[in-house]
C-alpha cells in the first residue's frame, strides 16, 4: 500500500496510489494507476484490475501518445481517447474500448460506443489501428481511421480514410510485400 512505482525491464513504467497483489502477484487491483510505454504512449485510469495474466481492465480512462508539457503552457495532449473501460485481452491480442470519446486538444470530437484494437504488443495482427489525428496548415485538422489487414505471413495492406477540415477527404493505402530476395 502507498505510492507504488514499478520499473520494468524494457524501459516502461507503472504507477498507482494503492495497490492490492494476490500472493503470486499475477492478480490485483490498483487505484489511481498510470503507466508511461514505449513511443511515449502514456495510460491513466481511475483503477486497474488485473483479472489473470492475459486480461487487464481499467477503469475511467485516457490514452494518448502526445507529448504534454505543462511548462509551455499545452497542459492537454493534442490527442487523445477517453474512455469508461479498457480491457486488454493478451491471449486475443486486442484492446476493447467501451464508451470511448475521441479528443482533440481536450475537446471530444467523435464519440464510439464500442470499439478495438490489435493489442501494441501483437506483432501482426488485422484490426483498426490507432486513429491518427493532426492539425496543419495545409489540410486544417486531419482525422485518419487506418485499418491493418494481414494477407499472407509476406503480405499486408493498411487502408486509411481521412477526413479534413481544409480539403477533400481521401483514401491512403499502403500495400506491403516481403519478397524472396528481402527487397
Amino acid at each position: 500500500l502507498g505510492h507504488v512505482k514499478i520499473l520494468n525491464p524494457d524501459g516502461t513504467s507503472q504507477f498507482a496510489d494503492a495497490i492490492t497483489l494476490d500472493k503470486d502477484m499475477s492478480e490485483g487491483v490498483a487505484l489511481g494507476f498510470s503507466t508511461r510505454l514505449q513511443q511515449h504512449v502514456k495510460i491513466a485510469a481511475a483503477s486497474a484490475i488485473r483479472r489473470s495474466a492475459d486480461v487487464t481492465e481499467l477503469d475511467r480512462v485516457i490514452f494518448t501518445p502526445c507529448q504534454v508539457c505543462a511548462e509551455n503552457g499545452q497542459n492537454k495532449p493534442t490527442w487523445s481517447i477517453k474512455a469508461r473501460k479498457v480491457i486488454q485481452d493478451h491471449k486475443r491480442q486486442t484492446v476493447y474500448f467501451q464508451d470511448a470519446v475521441i479528443q482533440v486538444k481536450g475537446v471530444g470530437v467523435l464519440f464510439l460506443p464500442a470499439f478495438w484494437t490489435a493489442d501494441p504488443t501483437a506483432i501482426r495482427k488485422s484490426g483498426f489501428l490507432l486513429p491518427l489525428i493532426s492539425v496543419t496548415g495545409d489540410r486544417g485538422i486531419s482525422y485518419q481511421q487506418p485499418y491493418y489487414q494481414v494477407i499472407s505471413p509476406s503480405m499486408d495492406i493498411t487502408i486509411s480514410p481521412q477526413i479534413n477540415t481544409a480539403v477533400n477527404p481521401f483514401l491512403n493505402v499502403d500495400y506491403r510485400e516481403r519478397f524472396y530476395s528481402g527487397v
